[in-house]
């Protein structure tokens, strides 16, 4: 064996190692910001009557804007029947009020439910639909709000805005990213402690395979309410 290799192995691994090891840490700590954004904009939580509010209509000039239930403040309510539930959520610095009563959908010939909203002193029509996003309030009429403040409601909740392709886009590329970096620390770990680089293949092949799999169904279990 020649211990010059041996030596020179064992003095590039701190150096190959650090950048790397930097950047996966990098890496990880945004991924589960992300992971966290996402999850906070998701449809949900599945206890709530209404899993988000979607307002405006798609052909209008000022579209439709969707909440995610989870910006939703909920709670049961008695006081308005036969609604069971109330919703609360701040638009344009005045407060939505949604009241809803959800059935559970046992004949196919069943409404989904009902709803009212109240905002800025109006009563303003509201459904809830089964169709497309799932137990969403439908409010078509977009509270007299104007473009520019829909567009500043989409800004503002941007990622349960995005367009469907943008999670199936990014699905991807956070699999296909997380596998290679996971790959690459298997290897410049692995490096130094063998003589014949051939037997990096199998380890790296299995790990990626592992990575890639748990990454793309994870993210596709995180992503599923974003899809029509």
């Amino acid at each position: 064996m020649n211990l010059d290799v041996v030596e020179q192995d064992k003095s590039t691994r701190p150096r190959m190692k650090s950048p790397l090891f930097l950047f996966s840490v990098v890496y990880f700590v945004g991924l589960v910001v992300l992971i966290i954004l996402i999850y906070l904009a998701s449809p949900g939580p599945a206890s709530q009557e209404i899993l988000g509010v979607s307002m405006g209509r798609s052909d209008e000039e000022s579209g439709v804007v969707h909440l995610s239930g989870r910006r939703l403040d909920c709670v049961s309510t008695a006081e308005k029947r036969p609604y069971t539930t109330q919703c609360i959520v701040d638009i344009a610095e005045k407060p939505l009020v949604i009241y809803i009563q959800r059935n559970s959908m046992r004949f196919s010939d069943q409404l989904p439910g009902i709803c009212e909203a109240f905002y800025d002193g109006q009563n303003w029509p509201c459904q809830i639909s089964f169709a497309n996003a799932s137990w969403f309030a439908y409010l078509e009429r977009p509270l007299g709000l104007e473009k520019t403040q829909m567009n500043t409601l989409r800004q503002r909740y941007f990622i349960e805005n995005l367009p469907e392709d943008y999670f199936i886009l990014g699905s991807l590329l956070v699999t296909i990213l997380t596998t290679l970096i996971v790959v690459a620390n298997l290897i410049v770990w692995r490096w130094p402690k063998t003589n014949h680089k051939t037997t990096l293949v199998f380890p790296a092949l299995f790990g990626g395979g592992v990575t890639f799999a748990i990454t793309f169904f994870f993210m596709i279990w995180l992503t599923r309410g974003f899809w029509d």
